[in-house]
């Protein structure tokens, strides 16, 4: 009986000790399992964190050209590799520290140090379009007025055409003649055997016939980059003229132009029909001999030029000799070298003054 009695004891035992391993075994495993799941956590939460304030601090996006830093900085990059474009910790706004680049071409400012205070008005010089406030930011520094442009100063300036020269108040564009030539016949109403030339490098001006026919020239001009909306102040014709032999007159091709008018006919005729904007009797005569001459078109020229800017972009002038009673216009032939003249000082020449408004 006693014997029996150990036995049991033993087995309680043995049991016991069995299911207390049991238990401590699933603690150990459950308590590794939670302890794994935790470190995971905390690693993916700090990887989290890194990539959210690295974003933060560089913008996150991509900059780079073709994706790949190269250490040239092309188009969109703040920086590339090493190539900080000249910028520094205290060019961004901070106090120091060292400035580097990310790999994707943005500014990493992790080791400047010192606080951005960004700028928030522009300077007395600065009155138009938009500057750095040195945080990374813009400052709008206001727009200009009609006529005029924001240059790179963030400065007002005229709105001059392209090439075009600035006179702070007015602007010259300085045009040379896209297309010009003349025409010649016998007769001064008929056209028997007229001929055009306009390859030549002389336009001729002639009387009588047996100076070589009563020939009419004409000039053509591009004018589209005078801005449509221009105030034309002055409008001069610069030419060069070998020969002064037959004084002329000066006319608006007939509001047709010379380039687009298909027959010697049409050229002949539009280049003496049209307001006159400078008549044979006027002084000083026109065509004087000699390199560099100018002479004003007047008042007509400005209107139909500016009447032009809009819709056709073009200005052409005739040029003609009369027969009138009153006065002897010459006999001979005038010359004005052509644009075709490489050599010639100058080639006809357009200048016209403008405002733009």
């Amino acid at each position: 009986m006693q014997k029996a009695q150990g036995a049991l004891e033993y087995l309680l035992l043995i049991g016991g000790a069995v299911l207390v391993a049991v238990i401590v075994i699933t603690l150990i495993l459950s308590i590794s399992s939670t302890g794994g799941t935790q470190v995971d956590a905390q690693a993916k939460s700090a990887f989290d964190f890194i990539t959210e304030q690295r974003e933060l601090r560089t913008g996150g996006a991509d900059l780079c050209s073709g994706g790949t830093p190269d250490e040239i900085l092309d188009a969109g990059e703040q920086c590339d590799s090493s190539n900080l474009n000249e910028k520094t910790c205290v060019s961004q706004g901070f106090d120091g520290g060292t400035l580097s680049c990310d790999n994707n071409c943005r500014f990493d400012v992790g080791s400047c140090t010192g606080s951005c205070t960004p700028i928030t008005i522009c300077s007395a010089e600065q009155v138009c379009g938009s500057v750095s406030d040195g945080c990374g930011g813009q400052v709008n520094c206001g727009t200009c007025s009609g006529g005029q442009t924001c240059n790179a100063s963030n400065q007002c300036v005229l709105a001059c055409g392209p090439g075009h020269i600035n006179n702070e108040t007015t602007c010259t564009a300085t045009l040379i003649a896209s297309y010009d030539g003349y025409v010649t016949s016998n007769d001064d109403s008929t056209y028997p055997n007229p001929g055009f030339f306009d390859t030549e490098t002389k336009i001729k001006i002639s009387k009588l016939a047996e100076f070589g026919g009563y020939n009419n020239g004409f000039a053509e001009w591009d004018t589209a980059a005078i801005p449509d909306s221009a105030i034309i102040n002055s409008v001069d014709f610069k030419y060069e003229a070998t020969s002064d032999l037959v004084k002329a007159k000066i006319n608006n091709f007939n509001n047709a132009k010379p380039s687009t008018t298909t027959t010697a006919e049409a050229k002949y005729d539009n280049a003496s029909n049209g307001t006159i904007y400078v008549f044979l009797t006027f002084m000083p005569t026109f065509p004087a001999a000699g390199a560099n001459q100018t002479i004003s078109l007047g008042d007509s020229a400005k209107t139909e030029l500016k009447n032009k800017l809009a819709a056709d972009n073009f200005f052409a002038i005739g040029i003609r000799t009369e027969k009138p009673f009153f006065y002897d216009p010459g006999t001979g032939v005038s010359e004005i070298s052509s644009e075709d003249n490489t050599t010639a000082n100058p080639e006809p020449t357009l200048i016209v003054n403008y405002t733009p408004a």
